[in-house]
């Protein structure tokens, strides 16, 4: 069997280890894509999301050392950004970084998808953004954005083969809201990244065939109180 070649872009190194540990292995290729990383820190490909070009160039940097992308997995975590404190420059910049960021990665890279007329892509996002705080209610909303985008582009991508879900995340190690909530949790406990990695496996995988446009509520049943 093919190794399935995975393309993962994220600005959270404790979810970028977690993911190395859990998918380098014989089954899977994978490129790091690290965003809003200084370059002397990484140790993946360096991904400006505001330059289409240079995603392009990211692109084809992956393809040529493992091959044409089966899936392609998002997670930008950036999240504080105080309405009252930031200029109105910097809220439009961290919208082009987040939102229109993750627009650009998901159509660069559906293209090199569609060659094969198959692929997968996830967006993990914060639960948090359900019940957003004014003092970061930008940085959550550009979440739910990304959610609305995901099932937006999933109608269109999967008629080239290529599924796009989302999963928003509650409280995880390396995304935690606040210790003080736990207790809300049905589940009484944080999630472990092991959690996470299993169902980025299924949705990856190719025995989901028939998931599309939806949302994956990962977090020990918080939600079902929103």
């Amino acid at each position: 069997m093919d190794k399935k070649h995975i393309v993962i872009a994220t600005d959270n190194v404790f979810f970028k280890n977690h993911f190395r540990d859990f998918f380098d292995q014989d089954n899977y290729e994978v490129s790091y894509f690290d965003l809003n990383v200084e370059a002397n820190l990484t140790d993946g490909i360096l991904v400006d999301s505001k330059s289409t070009a240079n995603i392009q160039n990211a692109i084809k940097q992956a393809f040529l050392q493992r091959g044409t992308v089966d899936a392609f997995v998002n997670y930008s975590n950036f999240i504080h950004l105080d309405y009252f404190s930031n200029n109105y420059e910097a809220l439009m910049e961290y919208w082009d970084y987040k939102v229109l960021g993750c627009l650009r990665l998901i159509r660069e890279i559906a293209e090199n998808m569609k060659s094969n007329n198959n692929g997968s892509i996830v967006n993990i996002i914060n639960l948090q953004s359900r019940f957003p705080k004014l003092d970061d209610a930008i940085a959550l909303s550009a979440d739910m954005a990304i959610l609305n985008l995901t099932k937006g582009v999933a109608a269109d991508l999967i008629d080239y083969g290529v599924k796009c879900n989302s999963i928003s995340l509650g409280d995880f190690e390396f995304n935690k809201f606040n210790e003080n909530e736990k207790e809300l949790i049905p589940a009484k406990r944080l999630g472990q990244p092991i959690e996470l990695m299993n169902v980025i496996k299924f949705i990856l995988s190719d025995e989901n065939q028939y998931l599309v446009g939806e949302n994956i509520n990962l977090d020990g049943g918080y939600s079902r109180q929103l």
